[in-house]
């Protein structure tokens, strides 16, 4: 993973792998417990078994928590700047800042902060910031300031289309965002208009104005990133027909409404993450597991080299999603792949594909397993971190 600067943390690997898995710090302290583990032999994909980090997410941990670090004790920013960065996924807002002169960088992520740009939008700020750096031609009417920066870039793009019509837009949105005079009136000499004549606030272009502001902050990635599955019940106990008869979850509108379908009332129901396995899934139920080191399908796996570390890994508390219909049909049972399955007595279980009989019905193949934090870390959130010399 890339990094530079990173602290060094004085703490056990099962422990800092534990943190991880928990999500019990800020993402950008956990970027050093990453940077750490890596200098202790523990590379990426060890890491992505053993805590649920994506390797991707990793890298842009790290690379984000060194543009953070390098204006979070700036005094241009405030705590509530500072805080709209908190959210895992606004680490993204950072990554193309470290293309940016590490003196721009506090005014540049405050201007993030202040006007709650997406991962998007915080791109386009960063490469206008470096385009102002360069001191392209016309530079000179434009400040350091971010908006002006932005504003440069409207500037520049509007000279670049003969359309009257996109011209009068990038002007628009570059007055927008313009602070400085300098800045206005070379936006505005692209159209020969004086300064009255555009945003002039008549007619539609009025804002009532009021003594308070309604916050209307926008929803973050993580914040409506779930799809709603049925929980069939326990592993232990759950019946082919509990699997099977499941009602199949709804979800509508770009704010995720959860509605339940008929059938589904009294059924528990799992807000599972949307990853790309879940999101395609075509008829997937959820099953639990009381103790994930009771079955060693489930316990097996490739990164610790015994049971008892397993266990520590794997054990405890666990959910299985099972796709009943996946395209095409149930694929013929390999070894590269886990089902679950009813035997002829009719008691639900987990088989690899390699060890599926004649006597066993398929109900559907496992896409993947879900584990919740370790216990005892799941009401003590960032405190984890307290006391630790980051």
């Amino acid at each position: 993973m890339e990094g530079k600067d990173h602290n060094e943390i004085d703490m056990d690997p099962d422990v800092m792998l534990r943190r991880l898995g928990a999500r019990a710090a800020p993402w950008y302290d956990m970027a050093d417990l990453l940077n750490t583990l890596n200098r202790k032999g523990y590379d990426s994909n060890i890491i992505e078994e053993m805590a649920d980090i994506p390797r991707p997410v990793q890298s842009m941990w790290v690379v984000a928590s060194n543009v953070y670090r390098s204006f979070a004790d700036s005094p241009e920013l405030s705590a509530s700047d500072l805080a709209y960065f908190e959210p895992a996924d606004r680490a993204e807002c950072l990554i193309d800042l470290r293309n940016v002169l590490v003196v721009r960088r506090a005014a540049a992520a405050k201007y993030i902060a202040e006007n709650q740009l997406d991962t998007q939008d915080s791109a386009v700020l960063a490469r206008s910031i470096k385009e102002h750096e360069r001191k392209r031609s016309g530079y000179q009417s434009f400040s350091e300031d971010p908006g002006d920066c932005l504003a440069f870039k409207y500037w520049r793009d509007a000279q670049e289309t003969k359309n009257p019509d996109q011209i009068a837009k990038f002007v628009k949105l570059g007055t927008a965002c313009a602070v400085s005079d300098s800045a206005r009136a070379a936006l505005k000499g692209l159209l020969g208009q004086s300064d009255d004549e555009i945003g002039d606030g008549s007619g539609d272009h009025v804002l009532t104005t009021y003594d308070a502001v309604l916050p209307m902050p926008p929803l973050t990635a993580d914040e409506t990133s779930f799809r709603m599955l049925p929980v069939a019940g326990e592993l232990s106990q759950v019946s082919p027909d509990d699997i099977l008869a499941a009602p199949k979850a709804v979800t509508e509108g770009i704010f995720q409404m959860f509605v339940v379908p008929q059938g589904g009332v009294g059924v528990k129901w799992l807000p599972a993450p949307m990853w790309t396995v879940i999101q395609k899934l075509k008829s997937p139920v959820a099953v639990t597991v009381k103790d994930c080191a009771e079955y060693p399908e489930i316990l097996y796996t490739n990164a610790v080299k015994n049971r008892t570390e397993a266990t520590k890994v794997r054990g405890g508390l666990g959910m299985l999603i099972v796709e009943r219909e996946p395209p095409g049909g149930i694929p013929t049972p390999t070894g590269a792949q886990f089902f679950l399955v009813s035997n002829a007595q009719g008691h639900v279980g987990i088989r690899n594909g390699g060890h599926v009989t004649a006597d066993d019905r398929v109900l559907g193949l496992i896409v993947t397993g879900l584990r919740p934090f370790t216990p005892d870390m799941a009401n003590t959130g960032k405190s984890l971190m307290s006391g630790i010399n980051l």
